[in-house]
């Protein structure tokens, strides 16, 4: 039998469920971290944690039928929805980036699903804030569909998660030097936190932040020249985790995030931090061009490549003529005469 042993692991759990989602068609494409026993597919998070600790209670032949049954039921809209005063203390926000919204939808594309419609709203450039359902087993997303069954209003969603987050958000943030700290929680919600001003105001006043990654959020104070170094620092060498957002910085200004321009006389320290930001727009581009190719291997997209330019670096594109169907946004887009193949000087920056 596949439970022959008498026990297993979280990780070795987190590889059976996926292995059976798969197989049952529960699962298209999911990201599985065994070792933080989490699946990620389509709209959906699954935490195994406290189904991990239900299986080890059951007895052996029990254990196959409780992961088909309870681990990988459906989620019907029943389930998803039920009734919006029933809902209201699950729900937590997220934090989202603009790449994320995008291959969401081009995911169900490729799948042949419906397309989640994510519930959403710009807080920053490129940021945005979801609202989802934090269950025992599963973090759902909130979607469009959704808030029409519950008849609330995005902003009602969103205020009422904000308000369930703020109750578990009182613990001081760490220091790690002088003007510069990190967030305490180790939830799946370290990041939301940014949007929260009140809470990123207790720090200190107007601060920088940052979100690399969905478990981490870092605070600067803007008046403390090693703070903002460091945290350029940090977040140019920061190592991309299974669930990255935004390796931009911003500034807190009052209740209003917006995008912080580095001030630094340190050039190259400068060029990496800039880097780090021209190559997070080529992988969510190239991710985003490899799913519609999937849609239809008929379109063929601009390459979008990073130079470094008089101590800068900038993203630019090439215009190949009528072969190219989509130009993505770009610092410098160069227009090629394929019938000479001569490229003149660059025609305009976006």
């Amino acid at each position: 039998q596949i439970f022959g042993v008498g026990a297993l692991d979280g990780a070795a759990f987190t590889k059976l469920v996926a292995k059976l989602g798969i197989e049952s068609g529960r699962f298209v494409d999911p990201l599985v971290d065994p070792d933080a026993m989490k699946i990620r597919d389509a709209n959906e998070w699954m935490n195994l944690s406290n189904l991990h600790r239900e299986f080890l209670q059951l007895g052996r032949r029990e254990r196959l039928a409780f992961v088909r049954d309870r681990v990988l039921r459906p989620i019907t809209p029943e389930l998803l929805v039920g009734q919006w005063e029933d809902t209201v203390p699950l729900l937590l926000p997220v934090v989202r980036d603009g790449g994320y919204l995008t291959l969401t939808a081009l995911t169900a594309l490729t799948a042949d699903s419906p397309n989640p419609e994510i519930a959403h709203r710009l807080v920053a450039p490129g940021l945005f804030a979801t609202v989802v359902i934090d269950r025992p087993e599963h973090m759902v997303l909130v979607t469009e569909q959704t808030l029409v069954a519950w008849d609330v209003s995005l902003e009602t969603a969103l205020e009422t998660a904000y308000a369930n987050l703020r109750t578990i958000s009182q613990e001081p943030f760490i220091q790690l030097a002088t003007g510069l700290w990190k967030a305490p929680w180790t939830d799946s919600y370290t990041s939301a936190r940014v949007l929260l001003p009140e809470i990123l105001q207790r720090v200190c006043t107007n601060p920088l932040v940052a979100v690399p990654a969905r478990g981490e959020l870092l605070v600067a104070d803007p008046t403390v020249m090693s703070a903002r170094v460091s945290l350029m620092s940090l977040v140019a060498m920061h190592e991309t985790d299974s669930y990255p957002i935004t390796r931009q910085i911003f500034h807190l200004e009052e209740k209003t995030l917006r995008v912080w321009t580095p001030q630094t006389s340190n050039a190259v320290l400068l060029a990496d931090y800039m880097k780090c930001l021209a190559d997070e727009k080529l992988e969510v581009y190239s991710a985003e061009c490899e799913m519609r190719e999937k849609l239809d291997s008929e379109i063929h997209a601009a390459q979008l490549s990073a130079i470094e330019v008089d101590d800068r670096v900038i993203t630019q594109t090439m215009w190949l003529g009528d072969g190219i169907h989509e130009l993505p946004p770009a610092d410098i887009v160069l227009f090629v005469d394929m019938n000479t193949a001569q490229m003149p000087p660059p025609m305009w920056g976006v």
